[in-house]
């Protein structure tokens, strides 16, 4: 899955207006199937700047689906697996993270917000909670492929 949205991030700058627009459709889809919503997101405001969509579209009410489940203030757990590539990224939306059942060793995770490129404390935390104001933010997870687990999501 990791592969499919990088393939997505990659398309999307693409000079071919259809393709970079059929990637943000994609990466839409992508976000919501595999609970990586903020990117789903991010990928279907990049479309609107580019295509007039109607409230009726699929990927527009899908897009609203994605927005309603962020003003939601239960948990989102989103499932995890190491790639080939020894890493598993995510983008944050809420205030406390949580990593739990992890099946393999994790060996070091990576934390950073718009406003600081650090972010975790030392250690080997599996809980804690971004400062209130903090944005854009995204977890790395690296461990060896394979490796599965839950992020969840608080606010």
């Amino acid at each position: 899955m990791d592969g499919a949205r990088e393939a997505i991030g990659d398309t999307a700058m693409a000079d071919d207006e259809q393709l970079r627009n059929d990637a943000d459709r994609f990466g839409v889809l992508v976000g919501m199937s595999a609970a990586h919503l903020v990117e789903g997101l991010q990928s279907f405001d990049r479309l609107k700047a580019h295509v007039q969509l109607p409230d009726s579209d699929p990927i527009a009410v899908l897009a609203s689906k994605l927005r309603a489940r962020l003003a939601d203030p239960a948990p989102i757990v989103t499932p995890g697996k190491i790639g080939a590539d020894g890493r598993w990224w995510l983008a944050t939306d809420r205030h406390t993270i949580g990593i739990s059942n992890v099946a393999g060793k994790i060996s070091a995770l990576k934390f950073g917000c718009s406003e600081t490129a650090a972010g975790l404390p030392q250690g080997n935390a599996t809980h804690f909670t971004i400062p209130p104001g903090w944005t854009k933010c995204g977890l790395e997870i690296f461990g060896e492929q394979g490796v599965t687990f839950d992020v969840t999501q608080a606010m």
